[in-house]
């Protein structure tokens, strides 16, 4: 009896492996044939119509220009910097250009500032539905050039600030069902460089808080109809990474890419509900081919292209009240 118990079990349980294997096929073969369909016949950009729309990092760079694209969107719009002045500039223009913007100074690696402005803006604007957690800073040298200030700061700005602005806003979203997330990252989040090491390592983490996040919504009791979209610029052109890129082929891989285009190509992926976004697109092919080589060749490939970003150590200390700004 024993035997035929083991062996029933051993029946049932293949049954079903083979079973799934063949769902899992099938569902792959119907995905891409979905992404086939969108080819020949692209869905409508969906309406931002009434969405509250939290931007961190928003008085200059991309989250700047990320603003200025959605100021038709008729969505309301809740900007957050650590840089007061330039942010109510910022406000006073979105709104001349006929947007709805709240301005809030606010430092996001500080816990406490942001559970306090999450409930002013609950209270003075309305429930977030969509998040873009673009605020960061790049300090640009040797890794031990770096002290651990400044080490912690980078941590504190680019992974944790992210973190307690999603717990503040995501319950309402799991609540209504809905919502969306965007988290500006980079490159650098998926494959590391020299001079990058303190930034590439934030963004590898808040890369991984983002992979993570996902599958917790998408196997969470309620099931919310929560979009992610991360975001991969290479180095762009803002106040922390200027003339520092090298590149062998700045034609098929540029020094730098400009804000306005960065922001273009993100409000592009809100608005289809593109769950990756790489920038330059080529960025995305170059993410998944690298790795499958040996890891001699891999470094080979990369001496080859000669693509790196030299040390600035005019951006060695990074812990002024400036560096809340835009990523």
């Amino acid at each position: 009896m024993g035997f035929m118990r083991s062996l029933l079990g051993s029946i049932k349980f293949w049954y079903a492996a083979i079973r799934d294997l063949i769902l899992l096929v099938l569902y792959i073969f119907y995905t891409y044939l979905g992404i086939l369909w969108r080819w020949v016949f692209p869905r409508k950009p969906k309406s931002l119509k009434n969405e509250i729309i939290l931007i961190t990092g928003s008085a200059n760079g991309i989250g700047r220009q990320i603003c200025l694209k959605l100021v038709d969107s008729g969505a309301k719009m809740v900007c957050w910097d650590i840089s007061k002045r330039e942010n109510n500039a910022l406000i006073v223009e979105l709104k001349s250009l006929g947007g709805e913007a709240f301005g809030y100074e606010v430092d996001v690696s500080d816990l406490g500032q942001v559970q306090r402005t999450a409930a002013l803006v609950k209270d003075q604007v309305g429930d977030v539905t969509m998040i873009i957690n673009n605020a960061g800073i790049m300090p640009v040298h040797n890794f031990l050039s770096h002290n651990p200030r400044e080490i912690t700061r980078c941590f504190s700005v680019n992974v944790y600030g992210p973190m307690w602005i999603l717990r503040e806003f995501l319950p309402y979203m799991i609540d209504i069902r809905r919502g969306h997330v965007v988290t500006i990252c980079s490159f650098g989040g998926i494959l590391g460089s020299r001079n990058l090491t303190a930034y590439c390592g934030t963004k590898h983490a808040i890369n991984g808080v983002m992979e993570s996040m996902r599958d917790e919504v998408r196997v969470h009791p309620s099931k919310p109809d929560i979009k992610f979209t991360t975001v991969y610029p290479s180095c762009c052109n803002t106040s922390f990474a200027q003339n520092v890129i090298h590149s062998r082929f700045p034609w098929l891989l540029p020094e730098m890419v400009e804000p306005d285009y960065v922001a273009e190509k993100t409000v592009e992926g809100i608005l289809y509900n593109r769950d990756y976004v790489f920038i330059p697109p080529i960025f995305n092919f170059m993410s998944r081919i690298l790795r499958a080589f040996p890891a001699n060749v891999y470094w080979a490939m990369l001496d080859f292209v000669n693509y790196y970003v030299e040390p600035k150590e005019n951006t060695r200390v990074m812990a002024g009240p400036k560096l809340n700004g835009s990523g």
